[in-house]
């Protein structure tokens, strides 16, 4: 089934259907489609944004292992041009709290980004948005956590984003993290 973008994400991409959210495979065969100069190597964007969202199935049975996790991200250009985006479940090992589902969140576009190659994305500015003050707050070091199991997420997104020349992480209030939680929520509708 073809993924679509979904209404409100900007005028261009209003209910455009897409076959597929960009892979690195495509991303790496339109590197070489750019000319030379700045943009060599990436989409063009002046930056990338990073919207992430965790959600809980809290309907008890909606999900078929019971109560579990989730994460949702999309990555666009500052032109909201989208790039890539996913949504999963969260292995339960990693615990079953919405703050994980938005480490996570945070983690596998992180992820996602370093793994398409050195130097493809590290060097333009990043921006990380998430409606949760609490991971924000950690992740800039404002807020200690005191949790193990969050420790070692938070740890991780340090550790991935100091492979980005500049990457700041925002917190936006819950409405205009829409995407990302429609993304996030909408992964108790697949099996």
């Amino acid at each position: 089934m073809a993924e679509m973008v979904p209404p409100g994400f900007g005028n261009v991409f209003d209910n455009v259907e897409l076959d597929k959210p960009l892979s690195p495979n495509d991303i790496k065969r339109l590197m070489n489609t750019w000319p030379e100069g700045r943009y060599k190597g990436i989409i063009p964007c002046n930056h990338l944004c990073i919207r992430c969202d965790g959600s809980i199935d809290t309907d008890h049975g909606k999900s078929p292992g019971g109560i579990e996790t989730a994460y949702g991200f999309i990555i666009t250009t500052d032109l909201n041009y989208p790039i890539a985006w996913d949504h999963g479940r969260v292995p339960k090992e990693e615990g079953i709290t919405v703050n994980v589902g938005e480490y996570f969140a945070v983690i596998k576009a992180l992820e996602l980004l370093d793994g398409i190659g050195p130097a493809t994305y590290h060097d333009f500015e990043t921006r990380v948005y998430s409606d949760s003050q609490l991971i924000i707050r950690q992740i800039n070091g404002e807020y200690s956590v005191t949790k193990p199991h969050l420790k070692r997420l938070r740890d991780r997104v340090r550790e991935l984003a100091a492979k980005w020349k500049k990457i700041t992480f925002i917190w936006v209030p819950r409405e205009q993290n829409e995407m990302a939680d429609k993304l996030a929520t909408s992964t108790w509708e697949t099996p």
